[in-house]
């Protein structure tokens, strides 16, 4: 099996990992191994802050997989002596993207359970369709690399 074909099948392996993270999480709360509600008698001007740091934090991770990704692979992936060294890279960069999201579902998948409101089940359904956009194939690395170097240029 080549690499290229190796790291196609690293990330798709990872993305069902995260997806079955997620599902086995809210399985453990809907059978009741894990304990619901475990917020909701804190106090409402905490919860409420804890609520908005949680959004914030959120809408942060996603801005910054997207964000973060684009100046890494500028900076990063796009000057990678020769192909082998850029499929790498670009492989790194999307495990790593897939990864934060996959914490952003987990992470939303316990807030709902903990506070038992669907502020923390929008989030991670908003991860979940965020990591519809950041699945990698070569030819959108292809892509991004003549995108990102193009505009380079002309600075």
């Amino acid at each position: 099996m080549s690499d290229k074909t190796n790291s196609g099948l690293r990330i798709r392996i990872l993305y069902a990992a995260m997806l079955a993270v997620v599902v086995g999480v809210v399985l453990l709360y809907e059978y009741g191994i894990l304990p619901e509600g475990r917020m909701v008698g804190v106090d409402p001007s905490a919860k409420y802050i804890f609520d908005v740091l949680f959004l914030f934090v959120s809408g942060g991770i996603i801005i910054g997989s997207f964000k973060g990704y684009e100046w890494l692979f500028r900076h990063w992936v796009a000057k990678a002596p020769d192909a082998s060294q850029l499929a790498k890279r670009h492989t790194r960069l999307s495990v790593l993207r897939l990864a934060l999201l996959a914490l952003l579902m987990v992470v939303g998948t316990i807030y709902k359970y903990g506070t038992l409101e669907n502020t923390g089940m929008y989030i991670g359904l908003i991860a979940f369709l965020t990591s519809f956009f950041c699945l990698p194939s070569r030819s959108k690395m292809a892509e991004e690399r003549a995108h990102y170097t193009d505009g380079e240029s002309e600075q």
